[in-house]
């Protein structure tokens, strides 16, 4: 059987660890709070922005610009890729990346120039420190 000094240094352990629980959870609780006062405030923004994909949806006529006309032989093409800052989002960014890559692949080897737009410090990342070979003909930050 275990000595009553040991027991109290158990039950000490046990105390302590509590209020750091307590803590973190206090902590958490916070940051929830914050991130949904900036969802609540962002959602005016949100309702416009979809009030207005809405109407240009509803249009039947398509604007005449030379960025929306189809052409008949494709020479250059620009990729942006979107990824998150940090690398918490499981294989999100892996998988964004990989459908990038055979998308860049799959134009090269059309003869299609490919120019990169990188959002997301992921994809900057991976494109700054891993060797792709001539896919990365022009990267933009």
């Amino acid at each position: 059987m275990a000595s009553p000094r040991t027991i109290r240094a158990k039950i000490a352990g046990v105390t302590k660890i509590q209020k750091i629980t307590q803590a973190m959870q206090n902590v958490a609780a916070g940051k929830m709070y914050r991130a949904k006062e900036r969802m609540l405030t962002s959602m005016p923004y949100a309702q416009k922005i979809h009030e207005v994909v809405e109407r240009i949806a509803a249009t039947t006529e398509m604007p005449e610009h030379p960025y929306l006309t189809p052409h008949a032989e494709i020479r250059r093409a620009g990729l942006i890729l979107v990824t998150t800052d940090r690398g918490l989002c499981g294989g999100l960014n892996l998988n964004l990346i990989k459908m990038g890559m055979e998308r860049a692949l799959s134009l090269q080897q059309q003869g299609v120039e490919v120019s990169w737009c990188l959002i997301g410090k992921q994809a900057i990342n991976f494109f700054k420190y891993q060797a792709v070979g001539d896919v990365l003909a022009k990267v933009c930050d």
